[in-house]
This record gives structure tokens, C-alpha cells and sequence, in this order.
């Protein structure tokens, strides 16, 4: 019977430890700026802020001074493109032929001149081909611009991106898209809009991540760029500066994690900007397919992080902290997102201070016992230990 109830204080002493670790399941912190007027303010995502941080950010928290949580939504989760810019077009027929091939054919019923349209498609991280041709019947077609690139690329916020197919500037009746599939699955197209406004086209804004530095290895007709950052910064794109030669056109693979997380085709005519999934290793690799060719000579590799901001609601005459860096930490879900388009355009920014590691001294969480309990409770709990201990020596000297 002694034994039972021992056991009950020794579990309830267990369960209170959990607690007590759970509350300290945060290493980091920083401190928001003072709030002068209640309202949304915006908390830009630095490079030293992302180190801290998971790429989703499922382990950030804000608090405030009671430690109550805040309601936050990522900038990415609000919709950034003004929605009356632009005007659906009317897809006639979006089917997928005995070849693989996509085949779309936009109406343009009105005959309006235009130079691009925006093609809605569900998230795919693969690379096609696309041929664009006109027609005023949708019999006769003819051609308006061939072999256009889409690039790898993808959003984590959402389920589906846009593309922009920009093309000379025409009148036709129908538009026709092929979509090359080769022998993979083909993509899954959702609508097709164009701008009616002459607005800025929607920018994704790029943070410079702290310069890093590169080991290179050439071997076997291969370049390998060992790229060694000095903390896990969010990294989205990768961009590297070609010396030499003049001319080239090479196959390209980023290994991040032991995993493959981009190939790409380089050339001499353009910019060598990797849009990349977002991940946070320190370190990364970049393999060069030189062929029959003389190695590229590297000139500098640098990496980017999409602009990201937090924002929340914040009142005045209240003080609030971030808490970052939990590798147990679930998604947090805030009724705020049913409520994003409440949000303004122009949300004001804020800063917070040097982010440094939260104190290992007592700290016990709301929902357990307040700090004025904690001492004497972590004593009668040691009591309850000595006389387990004791009772359980006396029965094995008792025994023959």
C-alpha cells in the first residue's frame, strides 16, 4: 500500500519535470520593438532571424509579457496580386493528347491586344518546354513564339503558382498552348488571366544571405562546389558568377541534405540564378556537368532568401517577445488566417532586438505551477524519494 502511494507522488514528480521541460522547449529569444499605436505591424524575416527558425517557421512564437501567445500570419499567406488587375480568359479546350502533350486554347473573344497572360498551375517542381501559336478561327494557326522555358519553380505558402508566358504583342481571336511533357506526367493547368491594368508585374523580393565560402573540385569531367555558409540560413536562391569561358551551356545539380533539390540547364547568355525549395543547411553542394568541355571558372557563389516579413496585431502599453528555435514544435493555428483579407496593404514594420538564448534558470509555464510553488514542491518530491528508499531497504533486510 506504502508502495502504491509512493509511486503515485514519484509520478506525479515525473509529470511536473515534463511539464517543467516543456516549458522550456524554446532555446532562443529577441525582443519586439516598444508598440507606440495599436495596429498590424510587420517583423522583417533577417537571414540571422532564419537561422533560428525551421523553413515553414512552424517554431516561431510571439508573447507578450504574460506570456500569452500572439496570432501571427506569414506575409506569403496574403495575397499580394490586386485581383481586379486582371481578367480571366476563357479556356475552350484543356485536354492532354496521345502524346502527353498539354493542349490548351485560350478564347480572346474580344480580339484585345495583348503581350502575355498568366497561367495558373498547381505546384511542380519540373522544367518544360512550351509552344505558343494564334488564330482567328481556331482552324488555321500560326506560330508566335516556340521552345519557351518553364523553369523549376514552386511556393510553399499555397498549392498552385503563376506563370507569366510573355510573348509579341497580338490581336488573335484564340491562343494555343503545347505543353512538351516528353514521357513524364503532364501538368495540372487551372486558369489563365491576363493583366488588364498597366500595374508593376508582382516582384518576389530577394534577402542576401552573409557571405559564404566555396571549395572547388574538378573530377571526371565534373565540377563540385562545396559551399560552406556559416549558419542555417533559409536559402531559396543560389546565384554564382561565371569567369570563364565565354561561351557555355551546362547541366547543373544543387545537393542540399544528400538530396537532389534542383537541376538546371546554365548559359553563357543569362544570369545564373538557381530558383530553388527553400532549406536551411549550412552547407550545400553544386555539381557542374562540363562534358568534353574545360571547367567553368567560378568567380563567387552567393545565396538569397525570399523576402518574408510576420505580422500580427499588436497593442500598446504591452511589451512582446519572439520566441524561436523548437525542434518539437507543431504548426501553430490562429483564427487570424480566416481573417487575412483585414489586413492592409501597408502594414508598418517593426524591429526586434539581437536574438540570444533563452536563460536554462527556473522558468515554469502557466498551465502548471507558478514559480512561488516550485522549490517546495521539487523538496517534498525529494522527500518522498528518501522514504521510498528507505522503505524499500528496511524490506530487503527484513527478507531471509
Amino acid at each position: 500500500m506504502i508502495r502504491t502511494s509512493l509511486y503515485k507522488y514519484w509520478s506525479f514528480f515525473l509529470l511536473l519535470s515534463c511539464g517543467y521541460a516543456s516549458a522550456q522547449s524554446f532555446k532562443n529569444k529577441a525582443h519586439i520593438d516598444s508598440v507606440a499605436q495599436s495596429g498590424f505591424y510587420a517583423i522583417l524575416v533577417t537571414p540571422e532571424l532564419s537561422a533560428h527558425v525551421k523553413t515553414d517557421f512552424n517554431d516561431l512564437r510571439i508573447i507578450d509579457n504574460k506570456a500569452n501567445p500572439i496570432p501571427y500570419l506569414l506575409g506569403t499567406d496574403i495575397p499580394l496580386l490586386d485581383t481586379g488587375l486582371f481578367k480571366p480568359l476563357k479556356i475552350q479546350k484543356n485536354i492532354v493528347n496521345d502524346s502527353g502533350q498539354n493542349v490548351l486554347v485560350i478564347e480572346n473573344s474580344l480580339g484585345d491586344k495583348t503581350d502575355g497572360f498568366y497561367i495558373r498551375m498547381r505546384n511542380a517542381a519540373v522544367s518544360r518546354t512550351i509552344n505558343l501559336s494564334g488564330s482567328n478561327d481556331g482552324i488555321k494557326w500560326y506560330s508566335i513564339v516556340e521552345n519557351v522555358d518553364l523553369e523549376k519553380r514552386f511556393i510553399q505558402d499555397r498549392d498552385s503558382f503563376q506563370e507569366f508566358i510573355s510573348f509579341p504583342l497580338s490581336s488573335y481571336k484564340y491562343f494555343r498552348i503545347i505543353i512538351y511533357n516528353g514521357r513524364n506526367d503532364p501538368l495540372d493547368i487551372l486558369s489563365v488571366q491576363k493583366r488588364i491594368q498597366t500595374s508593376p508585374v508582382e516582384k518576389h523580393y530577394l534577402v542576401k544571405n552573409p557571405s559564404n565560402s566555396f571549395v572547388r573540385n574538378d573530377s571526371n569531367k565534373i565540377t563540385w562546389l562545396i559551399v560552406d555558409n556559416s549558419k542555417n540560413f533559409h536559402i531559396s536562391n543560389v546565384l554564382f558568377q561565371v569567369k570563364s569561358p565565354r561561351f557555355y551551356k551546362r547541366q547543373v545539380d544543387v545537393i542540399a541534405g544528400g538530396m537532389l533539390a534542383g537541376n538546371f540547364i546554365i548559359s553563357s547568355d543569362s544570369v545564373v540564378n538557381l530558383s530553388l525549395p527553400i532549406f536551411n543547411d549550412s552547407g550545400f553542394t553544386i555539381k557542374i556537368y562540363n562534358e568534353d568541355n574545360p571547367p567553368l571558372e567560378v568567380a563567387a557563389v552567393s545565396t538569397a532568401q525570399n523576402e518574408e516579413k510576420i505580422i500580427a496585431y499588436l497593442e500598446s502599453g504591452k511589451s512582446y517577445d519572439l520566441e524561436l528555435t523548437n525542434a518539437n514544435a507543431n504548426p501553430p493555428h490562429y483564427d487570424l488566417l480566416s481573417f487575412k483579407d483585414s489586413i492592409p496593404k501597408q502594414v508598418k514594420e517593426i524591429r526586434f532586438s539581437n536574438i540570444s538564448k533563452i536563460s536554462t534558470a527556473v522558468k515554469v509555464s502557466n498551465s502548471y505551477f507558478k514559480q512561488v510553488w516550485l522549490w517546495p514542491t521539487l523538496i517534498f518530491a525529494l522527500i518522498v524519494l528518501g522514504l521510498f528508499t528507505y522503505r524499500l531497504t528496511k524490506d530487503v533486510a527484513k527478507r531471509p
